[in-house]
């Protein structure tokens, strides 16, 4: 699932007619390169939500072929969230054994093939593609890499195994990818209409499932929410094309 509903306000005047997944990196709309991550993958079977200029991207993807994959679309007529877009669509994914999330906003160059292998591997309920980076909250994990718990800077964090303070956690960022097993929705069920995902997995883990990290490493990420990030982007895809 590719996840483009936002309004991408922080884009500013380039989001105003323009869906924030339609916006021009080295020549092809973001949501191209996303599509060519997943298709890298094998991925084949694609359900996009929309919301913000819906018929826009519709008409778009359309144009461009489905960028190669069976498209398949999730209009939300009020934005859903991460957690209520995803949970929307759960008959799409069927009986499948795990499927990928990702944000449109996002570029990643860390391999979908290995974090899918190694969720597999795993057994976990989710795998989620986190990385060492400074922001406004993060997901805190055991010495396993299992997550346990939550925190937003400034405010006491939040654990689901009973423990108390830090103690015996550190902190890691999402980064807008993840991998995730179907039983994952049993843990959607409670919450409004708009939700985060974040919130079903700490309910997971508070429940004492597994859901585990895999560090991004080495290897490039961004979110190209802003106009000073949409640049760097911009140049680092345009640095590649060029070699």
């Amino acid at each position: 699932m590719i996840l483009a509903a936002g309004r991408g306000t922080r884009l500013k005047e380039i989001t105003k007619s323009t869906p924030k997944c339609l916006v021009e990196v080295a020549g092809r709309p973001m949501l191209s390169h996303v599509a060519e991550q997943l298709r890298a993958a094998g991925v084949r079977d694609v359900v996009i939500n929309l919301h913000h200029l819906a018929d826009v991207v519709r008409e778009r993807v359309i144009r461009e072929g489905s960028f190669g994959l069976n498209v398949e679309f999730s209009l939300e007529r009020e934005l859903l969230g991460t957690g209520g877009g995803v949970r929307k669509v759960k008959s799409f994914f069927g009986n499948e054994k795990s499927f990928i999330v990702l944000n449109a906003d996002i570029y990643s160059e860390y391999s979908l093939v290995d974090l899918t292998a190694a969720h597999e591997k795993s057994g976990a309920l989710a795998t989620l593609l986190t990385m060492r980076r400074e922001d406004s909250s993060y997901l805190l994990f055991d010495s396993e890499d299992v997550l346990k718990g939550y925190e937003i800077v400034g405010q006491r964090a939040q654990r689901m195994d009973g423990g108390e303070g830090m103690q015996g956690l550190f902190q890691s960022a999402f980064c807008g990818v993840q991998v995730l097993s179907p039983q994952i929705f049993s843990y959607m069920e409670g919450f409004p209409e708009e939700f985060s995902i974040i919130d079903a997995y700490l309910k997971a883990a508070r429940d004492g499932k597994k859901l585990v990290r895999r560090d991004i490493g080495g290897d490039f990420w961004i979110d190209m929410g802003t106009p000073e990030r949409l640049e760097v982007l911009r140049s680092r895809i345009a640095a590649a094309i060029g070699k």
